[in-house]
């Protein structure tokens, strides 16, 4: 069983608002995937001229990922793609990429692939952690208009 694509282990407590750790796989690998509450009441949607009442929203559910490799590859965009368009029906998919040191451009343009099918949805794509190789990278090819981190 390959360990390389997300972090298996569940870590320390949920904190408070957010929802219990689930086990997940992708492909042949392991993953953690966080489900929670953001915000965790959900909001009032302001009162509009011509409505009874303001209209409740509820909460939007967020599932995190965290790539547990060096690299990110295209073919841990794949897998964290079909996850994401699988079984997954969270509202937000965020990839914490805080442990890669480099990233191929094969990998970012599979996860705006994704963003695009996500969006169509209804649903979102986001990243975190960026740095060293793969932030220089995201930078240069300016993904942030089309990739959000």
């Amino acid at each position: 069983m390959r360990s390389d694509v997300c972090n298996p282990t569940a870590g320390p407590a949920d904190p408070p608002g957010l929802g219990p750790r689930q086990r997940s796989t992708v492909g042949q690998s392991s993953m953690v995937v966080q489900a929670s509450r953001l915000p965790s009441v959900g909001t009032l949607a302001p009162h509009a001229a011509g409505t009874a009442a303001p209209q409740f929203q509820p909460a939007v559910t967020a599932a995190h990922v965290v790539l547990k490799a060096d690299t990110f590859s295209h073919e841990h965009a794949r897998a964290i793609s079909r996850w994401a368009l699988g079984r997954e029906r969270a509202g937000v998919i965020v990839v914490d990429l805080s442990r890669a040191d480099d990233a191929t451009t094969a990998a970012f343009a599979a996860l705006v692939v994704l963003r695009r099918k996500l969006l169509r949805d209804g649903r979102d794509l986001r990243l975190s952690g960026l740095r060293d190789r793969p932030r220089q990278l995201y930078a240069v090819n300016r993904l942030g208009g089309v990739l959000p981190a």
